[in-house]
């Protein structure tokens, strides 16, 4: 028996440990499950036909299991991809609207662009907040990210970008590119609008 197909039986038992008839269910299950691959293998008939036998009484470690599994291969919630600025500009100002402390998020991204990591790393007063790039970086590393995005409020309602969230966002892509990441797109939001420095500076191309 290895040690998968130990730790299996193990929690297999305790799970039953206070139920009536408790060998006889672990006997019924075992039987046509001995391992966990043969659980995932289960069809919904063998499944009614292990509740039928059991007189119901696995049912409810038969549902536990099932939502284990649903857990364990469900996408996580994301807000699309990193390639629609307004997708997430737009669920960004409805989180930050009502927030009186500046605060920075940051959204990582697998190699398809889906955000994968979306977390505050860190919160100010009402006109500032301490940002250290390194920390961005070490967040996005440890996420396993191919590229980022960095999104912060302004209190003030206001998303127009200061002088200072001009630099940072500079010093933010060049460390980016150190490290071989992408900086796909520094966001600003305000009370009911957000400033993309990607649709700016594509928009600023098209007028050039």
């Amino acid at each position: 028996m290895n040690k998968e197909t130990t730790t299996f039986d193990q929690l297999l038992t305790a799970s039953l440990q206070y139920a009536d008839n408790a060998d006889r269910l672990r006997e019924l299950f075992i039987k046509s499950c001995p391992t966990p691959g043969d659980f995932k293998r289960l069809s919904l008939d063998e499944e009614n036909d292990l509740l039928v036998e059991s007189r119901g009484q696995l049912g409810p470690l038969l549902a536990a299991m099932r939502l284990g599994q649903l857990t364990l291969t469900s996408q996580p919630i994301t807000y699309g991809t990193a390639y629609s600025s307004s997708a997430l500009g737009e669920a960004m100002v409805d989180r930050l609207a009502s927030e009186t402390c500046e605060m920075v998020v940051i959204a990582c991204t697998d190699v398809h662009n889906e955000i994968i990591a979306l977390e505050t790393l860190f919160k100010g007063g009402q006109a500032e907040c301490h940002v250290y790039p390194e920390e961005i970086l070490r967040y996005a590393l440890k996420n396993g990210a191919h590229g980022l995005i960095m999104i912060h409020n302004h209190p003030s309602g206001k998303p127009t970008p200061s002088g200072c969230d001009l630099k940072l966002m500079k010093r933010l892509q060049s460390a980016c590119s150190i490290v071989g990441l992408q900086l796909l797109d520094c966001l600003i939001t305000g009370r009911e609008d957000y400033y993309s420095m990607r649709e700016t500076e594509s928009n600023s191309c098209v007028a050039g």
